[in-house]
């Protein structure tokens, strides 16, 4: 590989890094939400939270560990939307 095509794959995972660094900052903010609603839930239904927000809070979490494992290097995994959603 040429000095300029690695170059150009570096300028490419930049790209990459920075739209996946916003969908974490977004996603921060959607686990706040999750928190408070569920918060919410539990305290209305005396402990008993919202079985839907508890599957969507562990799907972004995970995301979230496939985005941050991509951004600092551990991985060479890009997450979603960059691939399809990983469900485990």
């Amino acid at each position: 590989m040429t000095t300029r095509e690695q170059k150009e794959l570096l300028l490419i995972r930049i790209l990459y890094m920075v739209i996946i660094w916003l969908l974490l900052r977004l996603a921060n903010w959607a686990i706040a939400i999750i928190a408070v609603v569920n918060y919410v839930f539990r305290w209305a239904n005396k402990g008993d939270g919202n079985e839907a927000l508890n599957k969507w809070g562990r799907r972004l979490a995970n995301w979230m560990l496939v985005a941050t494992a991509y951004l600092t290097s551990v991985s060479e995994e890009k997450p979603w939307p960059f691939r399809d959603w990983r469900d485990d």
